[in-house]
Order: C-alpha cells, then sequence, then structure tokens
C-alpha cells in the first residue's frame, strides 16, 4: 500500500505543479501557451515527463518537461523509490464539459481536465486528477513574469 500512496502522491504533486499559475515558459503561464498552440475545438495535449516528447509536438516540451522530472526524481529518491516509475505522462484536455459535475469554481477561459499517470515497473497506473479553468494565451492581454 506505501508505493501506492507514494506514487498516487507524487502525481498529485506534478499536477498541481503544471496547472500552477507559478509554471511558466518565457513570463507567460505554461497551461495557456500550451493551449494557445493546439488548434482543435476540443484539444488534448500530453507530456511524456521522461522523454520531453509531447503529443502534438511543441518547440517548448522538453523546457516544459524538464522541471516535473527532476521533481519525479527527487522525490523518488527520498521515498527510496528509483527505478520504479516506467512512464510518467501529463495529459489535459481543454474546453471539456463539466456540466453535472461539482461545482467548479470559475475564473476565466475554458474547462480543463489535468491528469497526471505514473506507471510503475509492474505496469501498475497510479493517476492524479485536477480540474480547472484556463484560457489561451494571449500577449496582448497578459502580464508577462519577471521569473523568466
Amino acid at each position: 500500500m506505501g508505493r501506492r500512496r507514494d506514487l498516487k502522491g507524487i502525481a498529485a504533486g506534478i499536477s498541481g505543479k503544471f496547472v500552477s499559475r507559478y509554471n511558466d515558459l518565457d513570463g507567460y503561464w505554461a497551461l495557456g501557451v500550451v493551449y494557445a498552440a493546439l488548434k482543435e475545438p476540443q484539444p488534448t495535449f500530453e507530456l511524456d515527463v521522461l522523454s520531453g516528447e509531447s503529443t502534438p509536438a511543441l518547440a517548448a516540451s522538453r523546457r516544459l518537461s524538464t522541471p516535473f522530472r527532476l521533481y519525479l526524481e527527487d522525490h523518488l529518491e527520498r521515498r527510496e523509490l528509483e527505478g520504479c516509475v516506467a512512464g510518467a505522462v501529463v495529459k489535459v484536455e481543454f474546453n471539456i464539459d463539466v456540466s453535472g459535475r461539482r461545482k467548479l469554481p470559475n475564473t476565466w477561459g475554458e474547462p480543463f481536465r489535468c491528469c497526471v499517470r505514473l506507471t510503475d515497473d509492474l505496469g501498475v497506473v497510479r493517476q492524479f486528477e485536477v480540474l480547472g479553468w484556463c484560457g489561451r494565451h494571449n500577449p496582448k492581454r497578459e502580464h508577462r513574469s519577471a521569473r523568466r
């Protein structure tokens, strides 16, 4: 049970960091930048945290994945679980239907779902899901962070 709880907790940490306003690319909210790069009416983005590759492929995918790979490695080492994660994927679905769900506080933009899946060396998947709101990146409307 301990390993399951540890990996689910790590997945929760990654999902919270991924959707955070502190997750930025070149000073802009990374989630909004990703959303703006996707063209479908109900777009989906998948990021392989270990390889840095994404679907669809984005130029910033490797940069985007690096802090989450380091976070994963650090937390696995702290729990003496190095080498037990065979896969780590962040999947974000934008513009999802939230009717019939619990009340989701609205900020701005469209609703999204972010699910982090960690697959261990035995093939067991632990996942954690976060719902929120996100608008497409628009540099004319947004202020650039000084953290860039």
